[in-house]
């Protein structure tokens, strides 16, 4: 996973996979110490910000290598918030958990 510098929504960024805006690949690099907020979906999560994504770690390593202050924001509807999500060591709890 890699982020890129979005300076103008309309020239800046294509459709991707899934149909989702992304930014061009060829547009500066941004690495995840400059990062100050992160904003995560999920499959599901629980009230403490713990995150259930689709197994393949990507947001767990590059929130490895986010600055300790950068907020980490779970976005997901309201159905997908649970009791409790059981965790691994690499897991990293979101601080907040937005849902519609």
């Amino acid at each position: 996973m890699t982020f890129h510098e979005v300076r103008e929504s309309h020239s800046d960024l294509s459709t991707g996979s899934f149909g989702i805006l992304e930014p061009l690949s060829h547009l500066p690099e941004v690495p995840a110490q400059e990062i100050d907020a992160f904003f995560c979906p999920g499959l599901a999560f629980d009230l403490s910000g713990r995150r259930l994504g689709r197994g393949k770690g990507f947001y767990d390593r590059i929130l490895a290598k986010a600055r300790n202050d950068a907020l980490k924001i779970g976005v997901c509807h309201a159905f997908q918030l649970v009791a409790k999500i059981e965790t691994e060591p690499h897991d990293i709890a979101m601080d907040e958990v937005i849902s519609c």
